[in-house]
């Protein structure tokens, strides 16, 4: 009889940063990560970007400049930073000249927090590795993800590159998803579990979610109801599409009881147990085939149960979308690889019918490329392009 409500997450998502080469992360006096986007005035123009400092960075970086402050092994028990970055950071310059050339020596990696963990969102009730697990009468409700999209200053990523983490697992950036329940490597019962309200503005939603080396038995009432993904995109008015390519970003889910692994790790007897979901709204399919590490390992996730006014909502296109863009879009799609190819054929047969015209007509061609103006003639056009004395580049 536990009660999990009110839960709000909003990750403010930074940077790991290695020096190019290593896998030693920058951190600060206590295991942190150095706040780059707040410590430079233009981070996504590493090639330019200069050192402007806030209280905080400015303290760590005049204890490491420091050669005497620094010889203290307390100050810098966790400290790590590169001399490519105490270059920059004194001579303001993070070019190649000074020694930084911070385009090629910072290796970056997105989806982290300020003390490097693996983000995850909000997640009301999580169990890993229990054994004999007995859960009954548990109510989670309210459980909101209000972070913002994943960077992309790293570009497109299938996993975040913060500790190990398995592209199955957690693909693309996890710090929007929120969760009512999940469990993994866990056996036992959950009986009278009821859910009611998870949500994300930007992310992925999930009531229970079961993930691999589960042998759970669901009893009871189980119900699962108001899970929402994606909530913002429609009330803002923001366009959609760009969401359908995206690994780091990918159209919002929303399940409601949800076996991520293997079908027989939930189980429950559908005489004696209820199990529904209601009112669940997302962007995309729950049912998907899924490869573990590895390639020949997969299994399809599943729904759990019936599920009640469960939609799949078309991909929300914004009434301010520009049309030009819209145009040039549906332009490109339109200009396939055999389109291509046709016009090349279509402008080689132009060619060699011109050079048999200009050789087997050899009389016409000179009459219509010449013309005469008050009694002179005059060359219109040419195609002869023999070197002479008089050719600019050879002068």
């Amino acid at each position: 009889n536990v009660n999990v409500h009110g839960l709000r997450s909003h990750v403010m998502e930074k940077y790991k940063v290695y020096g190019s080469g290593t896998t030693v992360t920058m951190r600060g006096f206590f295991r942190d990560t150095y706040d780059w986007e707040a410590m430079v005035d233009d981070f996504t123009d590493r090639g330019t970007m200069k050192y402007i400092g806030n209280a905080w960075e400015d303290v760590m970086m005049a204890v490491v400049l420091n050669d005497e402050i620094s010889a203290d092994w307390s100050f810098l028990y966790t400290t790590q930073i590169e001399q490519f970055i105490k270059d920059w950071v004194m001579s303001g310059d993070a070019s190649a000249e000074t020694g930084a050339d911070l385009e090629r020596n910072l290796d970056v990696h997105c989806g982290t927090d300020i003390q490097v963990h693996s983000v995850k969102g909000a997640i009301g009730v999580r169990v890993d590795g229990a054994d004999n697990l007995q859960i009954d009468g548990l109510t989670i409700s309210d459980v909101v993800s209000t972070s913002e999209l994943g960077s992309m200053a790293c570009g497109e990523y299938d996993a975040p590159a913060i500790a190990g983490e398995a592209v199955y697992i957690q693909p693309g950036y996890n710090g929007h998803r929120a969760h009512a329940l999940t469990t993994v490597y866990t056996n036992g019962v959950l009986k009278n579990v009821n859910v009611d309200g998870v949500s994300s503005l930007y992310g992925n939603a999930y009531g229970i979610r079961v993930f691999d080396g589960c042998d759970i038995e669901l009893q009871g009432e189980i119900s699962v109801n108001n899970i929402n993904a994606g909530t913002i995109y429609e009330t803002n008015d923001i366009d959609m599409r760009f969401l359908m390519k995206s690994l780091t970003n990918p159209l919002p889910q929303a399940c409601g009881i949800y076996v991520y692994s293997d079908a027989e790790d939930l189980h429950f007897d559908a005489e004696t147990t209820n199990v529904v979901s209601d009112t669940v709204t997302g962007y995309r399919e729950c049912s998907e085939l899924v490869t573990r590490d590895d390639p020949d390992d997969q299994f399809t996730s599943q729904l759990m149960g019936e599920c009640e006014n469960c939609v799949i909502k078309d991909v929300y296109v914004s009434s301010t979308a520009n049309d030009d863009e819209d145009a040039d879009e549906q332009f490109l799609t339109a200009w396939s690889p055999s389109l291509t190819s046709s016009v090349m054929i279509a402008a080689f047969c132009l060619v060699c019918l011109f050079a048999i015209f200009q050789r087997k007509s050899a009389s016409i061609y000179k009459h219509i490329s010449t013309a005469a103006i008050d009694g002179e003639s005059y060359q219109w056009f040419s195609f002869s392009h023999s070197a002479s004395e008089k050719t600019p580049l050879l002068t």
